[in-house]
């Protein structure tokens, strides 16, 4: 959930899931509370569908996690 933004395009989240996907196990959710990201770090942001999100089985879902980012 958004709760504050700057000129700078920084954001302060709360209630933070961070979802780590596996090829052979169901979607692990960790919950994080409270996020603060710097502007200049956000690629994309767009607005969720709760209700959708909501029926969706994440337990019974399995893909490939996302690649490791090296930042050279």
């Amino acid at each position: 959930m958004l709760r504050g933004y700057d000129a700078l395009g920084s954001l302060v989240l709360s209630h933070c899931v961070e979802r780590i996907f596996s090829s052979d196990a169901g979607v692990e959710e960790v919950p994080l509370g409270v996020y603060v990201l710097r502007g200049d770090s956000i690629s994309l942001v767009g607005d969720m569908d709760l209700e959708k999100d909501r029926r969706i089985d994440w337990a019974s879902l399995a893909a490939e996690p996302i690649p490791v980012t090296k930042h050279t």
